[in-house]
């Protein structure tokens, strides 16, 4: 079936690192402070990370980092299902 498709996408460094600042409970602000960032450009990895780990809202984000460190440890990937035929043909 399809839902249980998977593809390997990648968080950036940046990425990874603002999302696990987050999910720890910072604020984008605090995020931005302590990583020598602008707010937007916090704003801007956390949003790429939500679409890459499939989530829409930042308390899914521990869950979604959890999943995917656990699928990294044996693939060397963070992976997200696929979710419409188009996108599983484009990621072939």
């Amino acid at each position: 079936a399809l839902g249980s498709l998977r593809v390997r996408v990648h968080l950036t460094p940046a990425e990874r690192e603002t999302s696990l600042l987050a999910a720890a409970g910072s604020s984008n602000r605090d995020i931005a402070a302590e990583l020598s960032l602008s707010v937007r450009t916090v704003e801007s990895y956390l949003s790429k990370a939500y679409e890459k780990l499939g989530i829409s809202r930042r308390t899914q984000l521990a869950a979604a980092l959890d999943t995917a460190d656990t699928q990294s440890m044996t693939s060397g990937d963070i992976v997200e299902g696929l979710s419409s035929p188009e996108t599983a043909r484009r990621h072939g």
